[in-house]
Order: structure tokens, then C-alpha cells, then sequence
């Protein structure tokens, strides 16, 4: 029993130095694997499973409209967010690269966060922040205000107006459900079992004993003479 614990703790640690010492689940996992955000993507059901719901996402149109008279509905093309959700949000990303980040952050995360820019006081582009883990959000005074902490970096807070924010199942109706935390038994058995196959194949594991299976029920003498 004192062994099991012990390689249990060092799984752990292990998994902590390999991430860097930055885990969105802690350790309290019974298999003793950690799983984070990134890793969890490397069970094949789990990135199966995102990839299809990802790449549906990303080919889906995403239009801007605008109302227009006697209150009909108009596309909004002479508008910066119609160019912006048509063609791409930034310079450098497709308007399908971004739906497909944006779904993944959701699928993992729960949440997604952009930074709004600007120019001369009107939405310009997104900018997305490549980790929403970074992120806390908490309403105050009836707005969102976004705090995001960096690994040895004083907070830096963002107004309601400053972030573009998009959150997935939610429980309190403004931060969204982390998949990959709310699943972390499950992701770590998944890991644990991998790990364990793997080491078997790899040391030339193979079953030792004889297997004796019967071949049938005796049959019975039909005369009692015999």
C-alpha cells in the first residue's frame, strides 16, 4: 500500500514539472495523472469528438444585419463588423480560423476572450488571447470586468467595452464551464490506462501461464448395462 501512494505522488509531480508548474485542475485526480486543457486533447476520443464540432463550427456564415426601414432586416454591409465577421476579425485570421478557435476555446475552456480594438472609438478587429485559463471574469456594478493574471505579472483588468467575451454551459451566467476540469476523473483514467498499455508493449509485456478450457460435458451412457 506504501508503494502505491508513493508512485502516486511522484506521477503527479512528474506532471507538474511537464506542464511547468501551471495546472487548471490540481492534483486531486485518483488516477494520479494530470490532465490540463492541452493534454487532454491527446485522447483520441476527446480531440475526435472537438475536431468534428470544431471544423462544423468554423464553416458556418456569419452575417451582420442591420434594421432597416419599415423595420425589415438589411444586411449591414457598409459596416466594419459585417467585413470583420464575413472575411476575418484581424489581419492575420480567416473568418473560419477564428470560428474554429473560438469553438475549441469554448470546447476546452468554456469561456473565449478577444481583445476589441479600435480606431478613433469604433470596433475595429478581434484580437484573440491564446489562453483562456488566464482569464477570471465577475460582474460588478451590473458590468463584466475581465481580469486576466500571467505567470509572475501583476493582473491587468479589462472593462465590459474592451473584451469580447463568449461563454459556453454556465452556472452563474457569465463564466462558462471548464470541460476539461469538470471531466478530470475521467480524462485522468483515460490518460492513466494509455500510459499503462504503453509500458507493457514497451517492456515486451506478454500474459505467462497455461490456460486449460474444458472441451465439452462428458456424455452419459445411454445403457446402464454397459
Amino acid at each position: 500500500m506504501w508503494f502505491f501512494k508513493r508512485r502516486k505522488r511522484n506521477n503527479v509531480a512528474d506532471d507538474l514539472r511537464a506542464f511547468g508548474g501551471i495546472v487548471y485542475l490540481g492534483a486531486d485526480v485518483d488516477a494520479g495523472v494530470v490532465v490540463d486543457n492541452e493534454t487532454a486533447m491527446e485522447i483520441g476520443a476527446v480531440f475526435a469528438c472537438m475536431n468534428a464540432l470544431v471544423q462544423d463550427v468554423g464553416q458556418i456564415p456569419l452575417t451582420v444585419y442591420k434594421r432597416g426601414e419599415n423595420d425589415a432586416r438589411d444586411k449591414a454591409t457598409d459596416t466594419t463588423a459585417y467585413q470583420r465577421f464575413k472575411y476575418g476579425p484581424n489581419e492575420y485570421q480567416t473568418a473560419q480560423d477564428w470560428q474554429e478557435q473560438l469553438m475549441l476555446h469554448l470546447l476546452s475552456w468554456g469561456d473565449y476572450y478577444a481583445r476589441i480594438g479600435k480606431v478613433a472609438g469604433k470596433f475595429d478587429a478581434l484580437y484573440p488571447f491564446e489562453n483562456p485559463g488566464e482569464f477570471t471574469t465577475e460582474v460588478i456594478n451590473g458590468r463584466k470586468r475581465f481580469t486576466r493574471k500571467v505567470v509572475d505579472t501583476e493582473p491587468v483588468h479589462y472593462g465590459h467595452d474592451e473584451i469580447f467575451h463568449v461563454h459556453g454551459p454556465s452556472v452563474d451566467g457569465y463564466a462558462g464551464r471548464d470541460f476539461v476540469d469538470t471531466h478530470r476523473q475521467t480524462l485522468s483514467l483515460a490518460k492513466a490506462s494509455y500510459r499503462y498499455v504503453a509500458k507493457v508493449f514497451a517492456n515486451r509485456g506478454q500474459p505467462r501461464g497455461i490456460s486449460i478450457l474444458p472441451t465439452g460435458a462428458k456424455k452419459k451412457n445411454p445403457d446402464p448395462q454397459k
